[in-house]
């Protein structure tokens, strides 16, 4: 099951700038107080009420669970395109290279003032009291990973994790075929 496997950091593409989050935390290193998500009654077929706990359901294993967090990581990226798309759509940043006056997207501005070109790190800052970190750092570290706002990690029963993971852009129907046994 993937619950044992070291999950390394998310990654995806926002403004087409790959954004690489944290790893997640292993099995081993899961805080003792995460909450395990799944079928209230996952041995019973008919039952899919969906609950929470602090414990695994009865009738399960550790390998039944896979780890996820609770914020998905594309939320992250596709920031970056609804203030491109909605929030300041069209080229209505001043351009900050001299170079090449006039106006720029939101993506172009924030690659150009925020080091995020892959070819280049890109300044160090603070945020409040954080360590100084270029803009990509900073975004890696605001999303949950290992050692990182590890409490927000938790567990989720691998029959309703790992179908939804496989069919993202299929109708809310997907789970019919958890009960075609039943």
């Amino acid at each position: 099951m993937s619950n044992i496997e070291k999950r390394s950091g998310k990654s995806s593409l926002g403004c087409n700038i790959q954004i690489k989050a944290l790893d997640y935390p292993d099995a081993g290193n899961m805080p003792s107080k995460a909450l395990f998500y799944g079928f209230e009654k996952p041995l019973v077929c008919a039952n899919v009420v969906f609950g929470s706990r602090s414990q695994r359901a009865p009738g399960t294993v550790q390998a039944d669970y896979e780890i996820e967090h609770v914020l998905e990581w594309q939320i992250v990226t596709k920031f970056f395109e609804w203030v491109r798309d909605k929030k300041h759509p069209g080229n209505v940043f001043d351009s900050p290279n001299p170079a090449a006056p006039g106006k720029v997207d939101f993506c172009d501005y924030f690659k150009a003032t925020w080091g995020a070109d892959p070819s280049s790190a890109g300044p160090k800052f603070k945020i409040g009291t954080s360590p100084a970190r270029n803009a990509m750092e900073h975004l890696k570290y605001a999303y949950p990973g290992n050692k990182n706002f590890e409490d927000e990690f938790v567990w989720l029963e691998d029959t309703i994790n790992a179908p939804a993971k496989s069919h993202v852009s299929v109708p809310p129907f997907l789970y019919t075929s958890l009960l075609a046994g039943c």
